[in-house]
This record gives C-alpha cells, structure tokens and sequence, in this order.
C-alpha cells in the first residue's frame, strides 16, 4: 500500500489537515500560492483563505477558486496578518494546522509527505519542515534543510529555538491544532511569528524536524526588512526577540547560548538606536531590564541593574552600535 492509500485509510472521515491563507493585496502572486496547494494531493485538506480587505484585484481572484468549490473564502475587513490568520483558526476543523502566506508557495507534494510522517507518528505536536529562501526574479538564495528528527525534550525544543535551529517563522510548520486553544498570534504587533512560537512550543511534548517537501518563502519589496526602521519595527522586533530569551531561560537553556542571544538582541537595537527618541531610548532599557529571570544571567546583571546601568547601556547602543557584540564578548570573558 503507497504513502496516500495509507493515509486515506487512516484518515478519510475528516479533513485532517486546515491550509490557512492569509491574503491582502497579492494579485501578482495568490494564484501561484493557492495552485501549488491545490496541486499537493494529500486528499484530505481544506484550504482556508481568509481576504484581509483587499483592494487590488486578489478578492476577484479568489472568488474563481471558491465559486468552483475549491477554497473555503473568508472575506473581512483589514485588520493585519495575525488577525486574518486567529479567523483562519476559529475557522479550521482540522486536526492539525498550517500556514502558508499568500505570496510564498509550497513545493511538490511537501504536505502528503509530511501529513505521512505525521499520521504515522500521532503523538508528534509541531513538525517542521525545509525551508526554500528566493527573491522576486526567482533566484534561489538559501535552503535550509533539516535532518529528520525527533525532540522529546523540553530543553532540548527550547535551545533549538534560541539557536534558531528551529525557525521563528510560522510557515514551515504543521501544529497540532490544539495547541491555539490558548494562544493568538498578537494583533497589530510586527514579528508576531517570532513572539508566538515560545507559547506554542511550550505545550509540545514532541516535535519532529523533517527533511521531506519544501516551504518557498518569496522575498519581495513591502517586505518590513526592505524598509528604514521605524519606532515600531524595532519595538516589536525587541518584544518578539526577548520573548525568545525569556523562554529559553525558563527552560533552563545553558547560560552562554541565553548570552549570544542578548548580544544578538543587544546588537540588533544597536543598528537602530540612533533612530529613537531619549523616551523611546528609555523604553528599550525598560524592555531588557524586565526579561523573566535576567538577574540570573550573571554577565549582564552589572549593566543593567547596576547604579548606573541606563548610562552604561545607553552610551554602548548609542556611541559604540559598531562594536556591541565586542564588548558584550569582553563582559562575557570577563565574568
């Protein structure tokens, strides 16, 4: 019996998986998205569209897929991508749950061979598979792939994230669908894949890196990486990071993998601290200062809990943004 009579057999009373297309404005790109979904022939699927407001012709296009029956299209008012993607949830009836944005595409049959992996293994909460990075033109700049595996342990799941081995994006994941019962993904806030994934990979007791299928993650112009940082870019980008860290610290990730991730953070900010005002400044100082457990991460207590632990934080981002990482590494060596 193939990989598709097994998963049928095992699984055609319901649809099992809920394909979850947020869309706003992507006429050049929502027929390539939903056609490569459509053309994966896991049998047992329902692909969620929810139409964030659009005013460009991607409504007219979508109506041609759910007039033919092919699509389950919800229409709304704009209210950004976490909040087209908490309606595609309250909408799903799947088992399990996956996002695809509407200008990225899926490769050939990437969910029947993870669906597989994932019928076969019931008890696995969150797979992730590989990731295919191209521009625009087309031109393949990255691939990440992953070697099959299974984590069981919570530590384990949380150092992968804080070391990226485990992407913060929400796209080349399957999610047991259950996992949303208690989480959003944060509604009007940047980075909202970043800053949610602590929460869901909190709840799994076993997730599994797989090296089957291929996410296409389009890098396009409006991308929020292509423009000036704004006060809010570099807010969210901060919140989303730092919940990282305070996750893996309640994890118990060793000290020195916790410490490249705050000078990572430290040195992300530095890049963009001459662009904030001395509130905005403050704020930031406030946002490392209340991480969930920094009073035990010893080479940082000093600068920022220290007498004078604003002063010396801010004179580093502000006067020395080029060589944060630098002098972070010193304060490491020198603990």
């Amino acid at each position: 019996m193939d990989t598709t009579n097994r998963i049928i057999s095992k699984s055609k009373d319901m649809p099992l998986l809920s394909v979850i297309v947020p869309a706003y404005n992507v006429e050049k790109y929502i027929n390539a998205c939903i056609d490569s979904i459509l053309s994966d022939t896991y049998p047992n699927k329902e692909i969620i569209v929810v139409d964030d407001g659009s005013t460009d012709q991607t409504t007219q296009l979508l109506h041609a897929y759910s007039n033919l029956g092919k699509i389950k299209l919800i229409e709304k008012e704009n209210g950004g991508l976490s909040d087209a993607r908490n309606t595609g949830i309250k909408n799903a009836i799947g088992q399990y749950i996956t996002f695809i944005d509407s200008d990225d595409a899926i490769g050939e049959n990437a969910l029947l061979k993870n669906m597989s992996i994932l019928i076969e293994n019931p008890d696995i909460d969150i797979l992730q598979y590989p990731i295919l990075y191209f521009w625009t033109s087309d031109h393949e700049i990255s691939y990440k792939k992953n070697k099959d595996k299974i984590i069981n342990n919570s530590q384990e799941i949380a150092k992968l994230l804080i070391t990226e081995c485990i992407s913060s994006s929400s796209c080349d994941k399957i999610y047991r669908k259950s996992l949303f019962n208690t989480v959003q993904f944060p509604t009007g806030q940047l980075y909202e894949d970043m800053y949610t994934q602590p929460a869901l990979f909190k709840q799994a007791h076993k997730i599994y890196l797989s090296n089957q299928g291929e996410y296409k993650y389009r890098f396009r112009e409006g991308s929020i990486l292509n423009h000036k940082p704004s006060s809010k870019i570099i807010f969210d980008r901060l919140a989303a990071r730092l919940q990282l860290i305070s996750f893996g610290i309640q994890s118990g990730v060793e000290s020195h993998r916790i410490h490249k991730m705050l000078i990572k953070s430290y040195t992300e900010t530095a890049s963009d601290f001459k662009y904030l005002t001395d509130k905005e400044q403050n704020n930031i100082y406030r946002l490392f200062n209340n991480i969930h457990g920094i009073r035990k991460v010893d080479c940082f207590r000093n600068l920022l809990l220290g007498k004078y632990g604003y002063s010396t934080f801010r004179m580093c981002l502000l006067h020395n943004r080029h060589n944060v990482a630098t002098i972070f590494q010193h304060l490491l060596q020198s603990q």
